[in-house]
């Protein structure tokens, strides 16, 4: 049996990050203060930083080719 880990204990795990979770979490805490900040780091979530971990997915052979690289 083995355990592997993408971050440290005290980051979101990934489906917490993929589901915006850690962004919801930071909103009730008062960490992510407006909607409208909250609105921004989400879309950036979504567009970009998705796009990127499924790209490095990809050429390491993790994702089947029949996931599209670029749309989360």
């Amino acid at each position: 049996m083995a355990l592997y880990a993408v971050t440290t204990h005290d980051l979101p795990t990934l489906y917490g990050y993929w589901s915006g979770r850690d962004l919801e979490v930071k909103k009730q805490l008062g960490i992510i203060g407006r909607d409208s900040q909250y609105a921004q780091q989400k879309r950036y979530t979504d567009r970009e930083l998705k796009k990127l971990i499924l790209k490095a997915l990809h050429a390491e052979g993790f994702v089947p080719g029949s996931v599209p690289a670029d749309s989360p």
